[in-house]
């Protein structure tokens, strides 16, 4: 069954720290707010991201439509990660 997500509801609140834990973030490591950077250590600081606020939030800043292709699948590999495959 397909979910209708402009009915789904997200806590504004939960968005709220979430775009501040990224700012504050952003800060620490004097990078752009929407550097992949960011979004790693957010992840890694926080076991990874809530899969609604992944969807709202983390998906329109860090995996916009006009910069990704979304019909072909790619392998990303992340620096220093070590769940990268290579």
């Amino acid at each position: 069954m397909r979910v209708d997500l402009k009915k789904k509801m997200i806590n504004g609140y939960e968005v709220g720290k979430l775009l501040a834990n990224l700012h504050k973030i952003s800060k620490e490591l004097d990078k752009p707010f929407d550097a992949p950077e960011v979004l790693l250590a957010y992840s890694e600081q926080n076991n990874g991201v809530n899969e609604e606020l992944s969807i709202y939030v983390i998906h329109p800043i860090y995996f916009p439509p006009e910069d990704c292709s979304y019909d072909k699948n790619e392998l990303i590999i992340y620096p220093n990660n070590p769940f990268s495959p290579l």
